[in-house]
């Protein structure tokens, strides 16, 4: 809870520790060649974490800043975002399921 109080107090310091973590991930991710029996996989992982990070942005918008109507929204995007990484889960337990069977 440390990245709120801070936040409470215009620090956005934990934020942009945050940020800075989930880009470098990012940027991994990318790197990464899956093969081919993953690649679908990969894509909808940097997918999600593509919109993790701007999810990330527009809480710390809406808590620096004061701007409700950005804080309003994210309750919604992230239930999407977790019906993805389900989705994900699904993904990757069918794709260990296939090597297995190979």
């Amino acid at each position: 809870m440390a990245i709120l109080s801070q936040a409470t107090t215009g620090d956005a310091t934990a934020f942009d520790q945050l940020a800075d973590a989930q880009e470098s991930s990012l940027a991994a991710l990318r790197r990464v060649q899956p093969p081919a029996a993953a690649r679908e996989h990969h894509q909808r992982s940097v997918e999600l974490l593509e919109r993790s990070t701007r999810l990330l942005a527009r809480l710390e918008d809406g808590l620096l800043n004061g701007n409700i109507a950005a804080l309003g929204e994210l309750s919604a995007q992230a239930e999407q975002m977790k019906s993805q990484a389900e989705g994900l889960d699904w993904l990757a337990a069918q794709i260990r399921q296939r090597a297995g069977s190979d």
